[in-house]
C-alpha cells in the first residue's frame, strides 16, 4: 500500500533515511487507525523518542496477513503505548529476544528478560507479540558479520548524544547479538504464514527495498 490508500488497522511501515552508518539506511514503524480512524505512525525514532505523527509519503505500507479482528488489537495497543511515551519515549537498545512486550490493557513496558529497550525493528515486533501475533520466528535467526558493524555504529551514536553512561555500557555489552532487520519486519507482512524463518524474512526484506526504491524514485525521494 501507499501513503494515500485508505488506512487500514494497522500496517508496517518502512522508509529510506540517510545514514552515515553501514547502508542501506531503513527505518520501520507501524501505521494504525486512531480512534477518529485516521492513520497515525506510531515509531520510535532513536533513544527516548517515540513518535505518534501523521505518516509521511516517503513510507510505504505493508499490511501482514491477520485477521482484522487481532489487528484491531494492534491497534488499540498503539494507542495506548502512543498516550505512555510520545513524552517521556522508550530507551534505544540492541538485544530482542522476544520477552519485551507491553501490557495490553495499560500499553506499559514489560522488560521481559534483561530488556533495556528497542530497535526500531523490535519496538514494531513487541507491538505485534504483545497481541499474540509472533511475526518472526526469532529461533532461526542468525548472526551477521554485517550486524555487528550496525551495532558498533550505533553505540557511537549514543555515545555522542551523552547517553546515560550504565545504558550505553549495557548496550555496549549487546553488541553480537542477532538483529531483526527493517526490510525483514516488514517483509513478514508478505508471508501467508506467521511467525516467518529468517530464510524467508531475508528474500521479503530484498523485495520490501525493491518496492522502496521504486516509490522513492516515483516520489523524487533520492536517499
Amino acid at each position: 500500500k501507499l501513503p494515500d490508500s485508505p488506512p487500514p488497522f494497522v500496517a508496517v511501515a518502512i522508509r529510506r533515511v540517510p545514514t552515515e552508518g553501514p547502508p542501506p539506511g531503513l527505518h520501520t514503524g507501524i501505521v494504525y487507525r486512531d480512534a477518529e480512524g485516521s492513520a497515525r505512525l506510531l515509531h520510535l525514532r532513536f533513544h527516548a523518542d517515540v513518535a505518534n505523527e501523521l505518516p509521511s509519503n516517503r513510507y510505504i505500507w505493508l499490511v501482514p496477513d491477520v485477521p482484522d479482528v487481532r489487528l484491531r488489537s494492534v491497534a488499540a495497543l498503539c494507542r495506548l503505548v502512543a498516550n505512555n511515551y510520545s513524552t517521556t519515549g522508550l530507551p534505544y537498545a540492541l538485544r530482542y529476544d522476544g520477552t519485551q512486550t507491553f501490557d495490553t490493557a495499560s500499553g506499559r513496558w514489560l522488560t521481559g528478560v534483561n530488556g533495556r529497550g528497542f530497535t526500531c525493528s523490535t519496538f514494531v515486533l513487541a507491538l505485534f507479540q504483545s497481541c499474540g501475533i509472533a511475526l518472526l520466528d526469532l529461533p532461526t535467526w542468525c548472526d551477521r558479520t554485517s550486524d555487528v558493524e550496525w551495532q558498533n555504529y550505533i553505540v557511537q551514536v549514543l555515545q555522542s548524544q551523552s547517553t546515560d553512561a550504565s545504558h550505553l555500557a549495557g548496550v555496549a555489552s549487546e553488541i553480537g547479538c542477532l538483529r531483526f532487520r527493517p526490510d525483514e519486519v516488514a517483509g513478514a507482512c508478505l508471508a501467508e504464514d506467521y511467525p516467518v524463518p529468517f530464510i524467508t524474512a531475508i528474500s521479503a526484506g530484498i523485495a520490501v527495498q525493491e518496492a522502496l526504491g521504486q516509490h522513492c524514485t516515483a516520489i523524487g525521494y533520492s536517499q
